[in-house]
């Protein structure tokens, strides 16, 4: 009779246990092993969590569809929706009656509060200065938005389960709707109700700009491939490979020379931090390390020897027809020129919300195409040393967390940053976010309790 009570309750246990467990994949060993990671057990969403954090990814994905947005407004579909969500976040929030701190909420807050006050002080400056830019309300509109959805994401209970979810969510809506653009437009038919995919000969999407659809491809692959590897089923690890490589795809099709450095810089980092794991790590296997020691540097010996006269002829035809009169290049060093000019009007708190560069002078209501600079433009030097720290933290968080591919997509954002001013779209901050958020420590199967 006892052991048939103790075998029930085992069997209880087991029920509850799975149950309970919303992700499972890979966990360490040993709860140390979480804490020395960095890492976070994070419980179960429940159902009404679950579609507030789907709601936002899918609403986040909708912000790049600017051709979707009312005539002369900067708001469309993704912006009434993400505004919806904020409503209805703000009431759970009021009605939990609580604040949840957790690793992100401190600097989050903190990084907000500092930006938001010099935001205000730069445009008190603008207008005394007389360079205020009348076109600021749209940029006002972005950051305060941006800032709320952030602000209210790491405060609300189970925070990283849903930041997890809602990057799925974005990821999936982002390559199921604009892969269907893409295939129709290799179909021959790239208008799709008020929509046109093109944009001369580069894939926009739906966006009006094709680097607006080029910024979530800079990240989604890294993102996709995260939630592949801690997938549980060989369709669920194929579905996220198919999200990855559809991200890929998309990007590719935008045409855009900043992402192209971005994932080549990623590359780069990706390939680096493999070498030093094999070669200098102990727990390495020793093929790995055989390659990474005396493969790799061969082999760039061996091309550079072969193919290196090329690839520098190519490059430096590149760099010249770049710089040429008209080129991107030319235009892109005047601009952040120009740029700088204007923050050195008011290089404390900035001018405010706005664009202040141009591409023959500064004030000439328009970006500098660098997100550091056109941030200190609106933010000055307190701004900027805002920005800065929050990237570092975010780079820590990633090396605590011992996240490669955080590690990688961290890098191929803020190298794409450095060529487009995306710091006005709600999505960039939400993918540092979901970079900064400790994963779910996701459960593997466990042992049958009781057995011996």
């Amino acid at each position: 009779m006892s052991r048939a009570l103790q075998s029930s309750g085992l069997a209880c246990l087991r029920f509850l246990l799975r149950l309970n467990s919303r992700f499972v994949g890979r966990r360490p060993a040993h709860a140390a092993t979480a804490v020395a990671t960095g890492q976070t057990l994070v419980s179960s969403l429940r159902h009404g969590e679950f579609i507030s954090a789907t709601t936002l990814g899918v609403a986040l994905a909708l912000t790049s569809a600017t051709q979707l947005r009312a005539p002369l407004l900067p708001v469309g579909p993704g912006e009434v929706l993400l505004f919806l969500w904020l409503v209805i976040a703000l009431f759970g929030f009021v009605r939990e009656g609580r604040v949840e701190q957790t690793v992100l909420t401190q600097p989050i807050i903190v990084f907000w509060m500092v930006t938001l006050v010099s935001l205000f002080l730069g445009w008190c400056t603008g207008i005394y200065l007389n360079v205020w830019d009348p076109a600021s309300t749209r940029d006002a509109i972005a950051v305060a938005l941006a800032a709320s959805v952030v602000g209210l994401s790491v405060v609300q209970p189970r925070c990283a389960a849903r930041i997890w979810t809602a990057s799925g969510a974005l990821a999936i809506t982002y390559v199921a709707c604009l892969g269907m653009l893409l295939l129709l437009t290799a179909l021959g038919r790239p208008t799709l109700g008020p929509i046109n995919a093109l944009f001369g000969f580069r894939f926009a999407g739906w966006a009006t700009n094709p680097n607006q659809t080029a910024l979530a491809a800079s990240i989604i692959p890294f993102l996709a491939w995260e939630h592949a590897r801690r997938s549980r089923g060989i369709m669920a690890r194929v579905m996220w490979s198919c999200v990855a490589l559809g991200a890929l795809g998309i990007g590719a099709a935008t045409l855009s020379d900043a992402l192209m450095l971005a994932w080549g810089a990623a590359a780069a980092v990706g390939l680096g931090l493999w070498w030093w794991k094999a070669s200098f790590l102990q727990t390495a296997r020793r093929r790995n390390k055989l390659l990474a020691v005396f493969g790799v540097p061969l082999l760039v010996a061996v091309g550079g020897v072969v193919y290196g006269p090329r690839l520098f002829g190519i490059a430096e035809a590149t760099v010249e027809s770049s710089y040429d009169d008209g080129g991107q290049g030319s235009d892109r060093v005047a601009r952040w020129q120009h740029g700088l000019e204007a923050a050195a009007r008011a290089p404390v708190f900035g001018l405010g919300p706005g664009s202040y560069s141009g591409p023959f002078a500064p004030f000439q209501g328009e970006e500098a195409h660098n997100s550091p600079i056109d941030w200190m433009d609106a933010t000055g030097v307190v701004g900027l040393i805002a920005l800065l720290s929050l990237w570092a933290w975010v780079a820590h968080r990633v090396h605590v967390s011992q996240r490669a591919g955080a590690g990688i997509a961290l890098c191929a954002l803020i190298v794409f940053s450095m060529f487009h001013f995306v710091l006005r779209q709600p999505v960039f901050w939400f993918f540092l976010l979901a970079l900064a958020s400790p994963l779910p420590l996701l459960r593997a199967r466990s042992p049958r309790l009781g057995a011996h």
